[in-house]
């Protein structure tokens, strides 16, 4: 408003006040408009009312999703020689999406398609086939070897003579998450989860790394653990958090994932 007056009493003009002008403003331009023009279509995105998903209609292993995490902990490479810098593991996971429960977690130094095959590898062991899998778009997940001859992919060139990839080979359905948006994965909750219990765990104190750049503690980088060590710490956190009760999503109503799933999955076809 200042501007606009600078240049109004330059060409002798006269303005309304601003309270009138802002009156007028927040009377005619539609919010949506704004918020668009200002914040862009992300911030646009946020004015629409969530959606809230039920699971109440799937059973047990009907869907599952696929995701990666990156530990905010110092660990040191399995085979380290005296001064390798430690680096910060990354976990893919599968969950259930009828009751949360992680079902299957692999622990590597990058995310890529071969702990992504191992990854499946163990939930096809201990629990068989899935019939969908909700999958993030990145190269470890939307290469041709996972998901090659599915028909939609935010990866790589989609071509006719693709090689069959693992899950296309197996009749598994693969739904894309929206990129660059988390709240199409519902993994990401547990992942919250992950990062309060497990890298915050009393075992990784001076190994954690913070979770922000801003966030760095005062004994940053002063320890790093043992893989082997890590991989125990991880292990026994997703147990614990899949035995934990007093979930209250719509399906587990104060049971733990754990409970969730068993009596599903003793029903389910």
């Amino acid at each position: 408003y200042w501007r606009t007056s600078q240049i109004a009493d330059a060409r002798g003009l006269s303005l309304p006040s601003e309270k009138t002008m802002k009156r007028k403003f927040d009377r005619d331009i539609d919010m949506r408009l704004v918020t668009a023009k200002r914040g862009g279509a992300d911030e646009l995105r946020q004015m629409l009312p969530p959606q809230r998903r039920s699971r109440a209609h799937l059973h047990a292993m009907e869907a599952i999703n696929i995701d990666g995490h990156k530990f905010d902990v110092f660990v040191h490479r399995k085979g380290a020689k005296p001064g390798d810098k430690p680096i910060r593991p990354i976990m893919i996971a599968m969950q259930d999406l009828y009751s949360g429960k992680m079902l299957a977690w692999r622990l590597g130094e990058s995310e890529n398609a071969l702990l992504t095959r191992l990854t499946f590898a163990d939930l096809f062991r201990d629990y068989g086939l899935p019939k969908r899998c909700t999958s993030d778009n990145g190269r470890a997940f939307a290469s041709k070897e996972i998901t090659g001859g599915a028909k939609t992919r935010f990866r790589f060139k989609i071509r006719a003579d693709d090689p069959t990839g693992l899950l296309t080979a197996l009749g598994i359905k693969t739904d894309w998450a929206r990129p660059h948006h988390g709240q199409a994965k519902p993994i990401e909750r547990f992942f919250r989860d992950v990062a309060d219990y497990i890298a915050r765990h009393p075992a990784c104190a001076g190994a954690w790394t913070g979770n922000t750049i801003d966030a760095k503690p005062e004994n940053y980088q002063s320890k790093a653990i043992e893989w082997d060590e890590f991989a125990r710490i991880v292990d026994a956190g997703m147990k614990a958090l899949n035995a934990k009760t007093g979930r209250r999503s719509e399906v587990a109503n104060g049971r733990s994932y754990d409970e969730t799933f068993a009596a599903s999955y003793a029903a389910a076809p």
